[in-house]
């Protein structure tokens, strides 16, 4: 399994809708996303939960705070 990683400064955010979100593109990481993991301050893993959704070129992830980011693809 490959993994990709966000900091926190790769996410923006939605006033309107008070979440943060990242557009990953698909030609980027492939056409599935496995499991999203938040990257915790002392290197650990947990399971982040997020929202994801995807159009025909990029997957979105939206989240309530910001984090970390490890995406498995």
């Amino acid at each position: 399994m490959n993994f990709i990683e966000f900091t926190k400064q790769h996410l923006s955010f939605n006033e309107e809708q008070q979440e943060y979100w990242i557009e990953i593109p698909k030609e980027e990481i492939g056409y599935r996303i496995e499991h999203v993991q938040i990257v915790n301050d002392d290197g650990t893993f947990s399971e982040a939960d997020c929202e994801i959704t995807e159009d025909t070129l990029t997957f979105t992830l939206s989240l309530k705070f910001p984090a970390n980011l490890r995406v498995n693809f």
